[in-house]
């Protein structure tokens, strides 16, 4: 019976599309990723926005984990691999990139070293930067090597490093119970101890300002995988619309109330207290889940988002950057000074700015992804006449 459930899963993985639910999953992606967006763009409600947006994406991340991948030594080092060529490659490539184009990017206004623009914007928004020596820039490749360091623009890249080490951290530990031989329930129990430890030691990393090379974040997270594999394994297949709606209802209500109490920034291990990030992120998991089924039975609205889940990394590298070209409309409709283009993440606040925003933001990232799909898929044609 557990054989054939890891099987399904690992089908509907690696054959996205395929099936109604690895759909639903997809939309999920494309939902999460959107409010990402939103959050960083003025959207009036990101503050509600941040109670679970990111702990979701940890939710699917250990959703889809498979228990094959700590089997032995040959399927961890594999997963080791997977995971250096899927979370550290695109940040140290997509980081390094960003290294390199800063001197650029301060000479097209991308960035600027002109101290106005804290009298502007104020310093919140205002990031500076100087021109870069070839041995700073190599410096700074030689962090992000080590997963440390970091760029302006690949602010959001944050979300790889951290989603590295839980998903190593959570096979290792995965890999080392297993050769204990206890049993899988009690496999399970010790994983969700030790994920609260972690959650522990992560509140009080967040409460007394002690870092640990961001892996602060990684010990709050931990749980949020463990999480999404728990659900996956114990969720209920066959549900109602009425038991779906009231799930949707429910999950809504306890993420207003949390909104009126506290405040989650995970990003910066931030929150209000442990019972706090579970409940907000298991009632945003709740809430996203139920609306992806619902849009998963309206064809047009499933297309567009299944395209936007399948394509979220092109969207954490690239939304960023993207803000720029409307930061750049509005100071020439505007008649501003052109440094400030400059003001991070974006320039305008309030009112409909953010929808300008949002769409460059997940669409322009979308168009470079399809047409790299499509160069990649001619090349390989070409490659086999």
């Amino acid at each position: 019976m557990n054989k054939q459930r890891k099987d399904k899963d690992y089908t509907m993985n690696q054959h996205t599309g395929v099936t109604s639910r690895n759909t639903q999953m997809d939309i999920l992606r494309g939902l999460t990723i959107i409010l990402m967006v939103l959050g960083h763009c003025g959207f009036p409600g990101t503050h509600f926005i941040y109670l679970f947006h990111m702990a979701v994406f940890f939710f699917v991340s250990g959703y889809f984990y498979k228990d094959a991948c700590s089997e032995t030594v040959g399927s961890m080092w594999k997963y080791i691999k997977h995971k250096l060529k899927t979370l550290w490659l695109p940040y140290v490539l997509w980081n390094t990139i960003f290294v390199l184009l800063n001197n650029w990017f301060i000479r097209m206004n991308v960035y600027t070293d002109n101290p106005e623009l804290v009298k502007a914007v104020g310093e919140e928004y205002a990031v500076l930067h100087h021109y870069m020596t070839g041995t700073e820039m190599l410096k700074e490749i030689v962090k992000n090597l080590a997963f440390y360091g970091g760029t302006t623009m690949g602010g959001a890249l944050w979300f790889l490093q951290t989603l590295f080490f839980v998903a190593i951290a959570y096979a290792l530990i995965d890999f080392l119970l297993k050769k204990s031989r206890i049993g899988y329930k009690h496999h399970m129990i010790v994983q969700g101890c030790i994920a609260l430890i972690f959650l522990g030691v992560g509140y009080w990393s967040s409460v007394t300002g002690i870092t640990f090379h961001a892996m602060e974040r990684v010990v709050s997270c931990y749980i949020l995988y463990y999480l999404g594999l728990l659900l996956r394994k114990y969720e209920k297949t066959e549900k109602s619309t009425f038991y779906r709606v009231g799930k949707i209802i429910i999950a809504t209500v306890v993420l207003l109330v949390c909104n009126k109490i506290g405040a989650i920034a995970l990003n910066i291990n931030s929150y209000e207290n442990p019972l706090f990030l579970l409940v907000t992120s298991i009632a945003g998991w709740m809430l996203l889940v139920e609306i992806s089924y619902f849009i998963n039975q309206i064809r047009w609205l499933q297309a567009g988002l299944t395209v936007v889940g399948q394509n979220t990394l092109p969207i954490v590298v690239l939304h960023l950057l993207s803000f720029k070209l409307v930061s750049v409309i509005g100071v020439m409709v505007e008649g501003l000074p052109v440094y400030m283009v400059a003001a991070f993440p974006v320039l305008f606040y309030g009112g409909a700015w953010w929808v300008a925003y949002t769409v460059a933001g997940v669409s322009l990232p979308l168009l470079v992804a399809i047409v790299k799909n499509i160069c990649c898929r001619r090349l390989l044609q070409k490659e086999r006449n």
